[in-house]
């Protein structure tokens, strides 16, 4: 198990507290990571993506999603890192046909991360699960958050699972 000190604890309520409170959690990283100066600013968050990921979606997925009879739903399994350091695993399911093409054609060729590239939909997030983890030595997760990712017509194009690692926990780094 990872054994916290009681500041880290006490960033790890924060940090928490800060996803939970943001509508992309691509930004609330940056954010973090910014006023943490846990590396160099301006803080560019990329996503390492598995591109030959393939998944049939669980039909709580689609239904979640209100996905209708011939709707695509794509899968997307990603590292966010900056700087090297990985800082959250993300498995997102989405439905293509609610983004614009270019937003399609970034997810599928860039290293751009989901809450960036549909930014412009003016996304908000619903969680439906906020836990921490406990995790086996040598492992450094801390957190997992399920959300539902909606534009804002409310209509919903994601649901995504991320978990947070420690490297978010780092007390400082003098730059």
């Amino acid at each position: 198990m990872i054994h916290l000190s009681s500041d880290q604890s006490r960033l790890l309520q924060c940090l928490d507290e800060a996803l939970l409170a943001a509508s992309s959690a691509t930004r609330a990283l940056e954010l973090w990571c910014e006023e943490r100066r846990l590396f160099p600013a301006p803080v560019r968050i990329i996503a390492s993506v598995e591109r030959n990921s393939e998944g049939i979606p669980p039909a709580y997925i689609r239904d979640s999603l209100d996905v209708r009879a011939g709707e695509t739903v794509r899968y997307r399994r990603v590292h966010l890192s900056s700087s090297g350091c990985v800082l959250s695993r993300a498995e997102n399911w989405y439905v293509p046909a609610r983004l614009t093409a270019s937003m399609n054609h970034s997810l599928e060729t860039t290293t751009e991360p989901f809450g960036r590239v549909v930014s412009p939909l003016t996304i908000s997030r619903t969680t439906l699960e906020n836990r921490r983890l406990r995790s086996d030595a040598g492992l450094d997760e801390l957190l997992r958050h399920v959300a539902v990712l909606r534009r804002g017509d409310g209509t919903p194009i994601s649901i995504v699972s991320e978990v947070y690692t420690k490297a978010l926990l780092a007390l400082r780094v003098d730059l």
